[in-house]
Order: C-alpha cells, then structure tokens, then sequence
C-alpha cells in the first residue's frame, strides 16, 4: 500500500462485511431426496465459488471508493541534460519599441515581444531545466522562484507585459538573479541569461557585490544584447580624442565589467527577432550539461476506478441471479418432457375409441331406420345387435 492514501479512512471498517457471501448466499437453496438426482459438477462447484469471489470483491472495491482511495503526489529524482537557468529581462520603456527603433505597428513586433516569444520556445524546448524569471528597469522584481514546473515559466514568461520605466538598473537585477540559485543547484549547472537592449552604469558598491557573489556561487553569464537602429554596439569604441566612459559607451563598459567577474561569460549582439533566435538557440546548445532535477508526480484519484470495478461485479453477480432456476422446475420440466409421448398416445387411443363408437351407433340407426314400420322379432333384433 506503499503511496496509497484515504481521504475517509475510517470507511476501512466496513471491510469485514465483505465476508458476507462467505456465510450467506443470496442463491435459493433446493432440497434434494437423494445424491442420485443431483450427481457431483466440478463446474457447478467452480462457478458456484466465483460467484461468491465476485460478491466479496464488489463489496470491497465499495468500501475502498467510499475511502477515497487514492495514489499520493510524490517527489522522483530524474537526471537529464538542461542547467538551472535565470532568466533576467529588461522591462525598461526602450523594450517597447522595435528594432528599428518604431513604434510597433502589427507588421514588426517590439522587441519585448519577440524575447518573449522566443525564451517561451526556450523553455519549452528544455524539459530538464530549472528555470527563474526576473525583470528589472527602475528596480528588480522576482517574477518565479527557481522551478521544474514549466506551465509556470511558460506563464510567468507571458506576464512580462506591462509598459516599464525609463531607467535601468542592471545592476540590481543581477544582485537578485545572483541570489535566485538555491541549494539543490549544483555549480556546474548554473547560468544566467540576461536579455536588455541597453545598458546603464553600475554603481561601486554593487560591483563590489556581484563580484563577491560570483567568487561564492560560480555560474556562466550570457548577455543577449538587442541592438537597436542607431545605437552603440557592444564593440562600439569611441572616435580619438573622445572620453571612454560608463556614461557615454555603457554597453561597451558593461561588457568589460561582465569579462573581470571571473566568470564563463558569452555576450551575443542581436539586431533583428531571427538573430535573437539564432542566439538562444546557440545558448541551447551550450547548456547540454547532466543535471539531476525533481519531477513532482500529482495526485492520483482511484477511486472511481473502484467504482466502476464494483460494478462490473455487481452486473455479472445481477445475470447469475436472473438466470437461477430452481431445481424443481427443471425436475418437473424433465418429467413432463419424458412423459409427453405416452400423454400423446393416450389421448390418440381416446379419440379412436371414441370415434369407432359412434360410427357403430350410427350404422345400427340406419339399420333400424330402413326397416322402420315392419315388425321384426326380438330374437331377430337380438341377432342383429349380436352380429353387429
């Protein structure tokens, strides 16, 4: 009964009624003068026995539905090929726009849309993964905890909707995706995708923060970079004679900090939804290492499986019942069916008694009438109906 529970186990105490065909049978029972008339039927026996099988059966399969018999939600250890994944998305107003820097119109999506409709197919394609969603623009927001169950991610994913703000604090956002890794996520499968299309300067004391958090919690880093028309690359460095600063090149500076972490580190610069497609699809393929994840096995109701079982019982032991026939009646069946041919034949030799009867009289009147008037002796009489 390993994994089995009750919701009403106090149902269980009816279990003893299932002996019940045990002791009573609801068959008729038939007196017999003598073994003769009913001889030995090891089929009979057979049949006679699982009918009384059936009956305890149907009684106990009832009182396990009536439980609420069922199979426990439980926790299995499965090991595939994914990482435990924190997916960091910009939500900052620049999101909005399109690649070209437009207002979406219905013939070209925002890139906010297109990341969300690719790391969807991300996370889809990736059942073994654990998988995080946090946001950021003025400040950082947890969307999900790090999770197995991929409706949620798929739904948290989704959610990402709302119009962000102007400003972009990337360096929040990285403290929590840092702090979103719990304990059952091993160093070898840790990564963090930040997706952004900008870039903004971190503060000292925050740098001094993820670079702590990265010593402690080694992970690889990926920036998918959407680069809009007209805006500063990544590699984007600045013409001679002009400053080289956080403040006017923050994406080339950002690239720069991300390189002194330490860390495994892979940026990819995407200017179109095809390209930010070929990148996730190239992340996918770097993150094929063994990971050990759980799978959560819902609860399982069976108790209508009961029912329906109890039922196929009660339907075979209803057709025993309606087929029974007492043993008289076959016995009187057999008698008049033995008997019939004599009842015939006596009843032929009635009616051809009956019949030669009645055409005697019949002749002895036409006798007697043809003669009628003339005087016949009686002994003459007498002969006749002697002779007749």
């Amino acid at each position: 009964m390993t994994g089995l529970g009750f919701d009403h186990p106090w149902a269980l105490l009816l279990l003893p009624l299932a002996l019940l065909p045990f002791l009573v049978s609801p068959l008729r029972l038939s007196g017999v003068p003598s073994s003769e008339v009913a001889p030995e039927d090891t089929l009979s026996r057979v049949v006679g026995a699982g009918l009384v099988a059936f009956g305890a059966l149907a009684i106990t399969l009832l009182v396990l539905g009536l439980s609420g018999l069922h199979r426990r939600d439980h926790v299995v250890e499965r090991t595939g090929v994914g990482a435990n994944i924190v997916l960091l998305i910009d939500r900052s107003s620049s999101m909005d726009s399109t690649f070209a820097n437009r207002r979406p119109d219905g013939a070209e999506e925002s890139k906010s849309v297109a990341a969300r409709r690719l790391l969807t197919d991300f996370a889809a394609r990736r059942p073994a993964d654990r998988v995080a969603v946090a946001a950021f623009s003025t400040a950082p927001m947890l969307v999900i905890p790090m999770t197995d169950k991929h409706d949620a991610v798929r739904a948290a994913i989704g959610a990402i909707d709302r119009p962000g703000l102007a400003h972009t604090d990337v360096g929040r956002g990285l403290s929590l995706a840092f702090s979103m890794f719990d304990e059952t996520s091993t160093e070898t499968s840790r990564a963090i995708v930040l997706v952004s299309d900008g870039a903004a300067v971190i503060d000292r004391r925050v740098q001094d923060a993820l670079r702590a958090a990265a010593a402690r919690d080694p992970m690889r880093l990926y920036w998918l970079f959407l680069r809009t028309a007209g805006a500063r690359g990544i590699t984007d460095r600045p013409p001679p004679g002009d400053p080289d600063s956080p403040q006017t090149y923050p994406e080339r500076h950002l690239d720069i900090f991300f390189k002194t972490l330490g860390l495994p580190y892979r940026s990819f610069e995407a200017r179109s939804a095809a390209e930010v497609s070929d990148a996730i699809r190239e992340i996918d393929q770097l993150e094929q290492r063994p990971t050990l994840y759980s799978e959560t096995i819902p609860r399982r109701d069976l108790d209508w499986l009961c029912y329906w079982a109890a039922a196929g019982a009660l339907l075979l032991l209803l057709g025993a019942k309606l087929s029974e026939r007492r043993l008289e009646d076959w016995e009187g069946e057999a008698i008049r069916t033995a008997t019939s041919p004599l009842r015939h034949a006596r009843a032929f030799s009635r009616a051809s008694t009956t019949s030669a009867s009645s055409s005697k009289e019949k002749v002895v009147d036409a006798r007697a009438g043809g003669h009628d008037g003339a005087r016949v002796p009686n002994g003459a009489t007498s002969v006749r109906r002697a002779a007749s």
